[in-house]
């Protein structure tokens, strides 16, 4: 945004919000999934020990914050808009189990994702500064939220059933994915392979032909390059593999 408004002259007020949160929200997110994995009779994934740390703020601050500036007229500026409310993952999904009337064995740990951001902060004092504040109590509006999702099923769960299903494919495209790349390694143990994923998380689909995995190898060695295209291709005979100086595997064809 800077460079676009510096090039082209333009005015742009950039906002960075803190993690969403409200009615409406799209079942792929923490909350909505924790509870309509409760609801149908699964349980609230935990990424690694839920520690994972997150800067809640209120949909409707949110709107406040964007109208604010907005009737600010202000010029070429950055805000971070957030609340200052803290939660971790953990302490979230116990809310949740507890608006419900459930347990903690309602809880399940799942692998953490590579590179999970531990914590989200926002210095949000140039907004308050304009006049804003956030108004939203959490945990009353997280009983809101939670009873909403209860009461309009017929909202959500088609798009929960998709997200279920894409959660499974992306769990089995990268395992195996991942056990080509051992074939790989058991055979040359001093070769280093980091897998890079570019996710399409628009559409929440997951291995889409607008995805690439890329393969980085120290070795230039055609040999290798032909034993990693045909372990993959032996794997995910789908996979269209284009080499030149890294090695870009597209199209993964598993949606």
């Amino acid at each position: 945004c800077n460079a676009f408004s510096t090039t082209y002259g333009l005015n742009v007020v950039q906002l960075r919000p803190g993690n969403n949160y409200g009615i409406y929200q799209q079942p792929e997110k923490m909350i909505p999934f924790s509870v309509a994995n409760l609801i149908n009779g699964k349980n609230i994934e935990v990424y690694g020990n839920g520690k994972n740390v997150r800067h809640w703020l209120h949909a409707e601050d949110t709107s406040r914050a964007i109208l604010q500036i907005i009737n600010d007229k202000n010029t070429s500026d950055v805000f971070n808009i957030g609340s200052g409310f803290y939660l971790n993952n953990l302490e979230l999904s116990n809310k949740i189990l507890n608006i419900l009337n459930l347990n903690e064995n309602r809880l399940t740990f799942v692998d953490d994702r590579p590179g999970h951001d531990f914590r989200y902060a926002t210095d949000f004092s140039k907004l308050t500064a304009t006049g804003w504040k956030p108004t939203a109590n959490f945990d009353t509006e997280l009983e809101k939220i939670v009873q909403w999702y209860v009461e309009n099923k017929s909202w959500w769960s088609e798009e929960y059933i998709q997200v279920i299903e894409n959660n499974r494919k992306k769990r089995k495209g990268l395992e195996v994915l991942l056990k080509a790349f051992e074939k790989i390694t058991d055979k040359y143990n001093d070769i280093n392979l980091v897998l890079v994923g570019n996710f399409d998380t628009k559409h929440s689909k997951l291995f889409s032909k607008n995805q690439r995995i890329e393969v980085f190898s120290g070795i230039n060695n055609n040999h290798l390059i032909k034993l990693i295209r045909s372990s993959i291709v032996n794997v995910l005979p789908s996979i269209n593999i284009v080499i030149d100086n890294h090695l870009h595997f597209e199209g993964f064809g598993l949606v």
